[in-house]
């Protein structure tokens, strides 16, 4: 088993933000992503918002 990253863009109604090193990890439920990077290029409104923690308590 190892670590799987891509690059990644992500695209909005104001703009494109280019990620060049995303993990992927292929098991989760969620992807989670900063919103601040969303609100930033336009991207979709969140239809709503969960609270996650992860492994080391944040």
């Amino acid at each position: 088993m190892g670590h799987l990253y891509i690059g990644a863009m992500l695209k909005g109604a104001e703009g494109t933000l280019e990620l060049k090193s995303v993990l992927v990890d292929t098991g989760v439920s969620y992807t989670v992503m900063d919103l601040e990077a969303f609100e930033k290029i336009g991207a979709f409104k969140m239809l709503y918002m969960i609270n996650v923690e992860l492994g080391d308590g944040r």
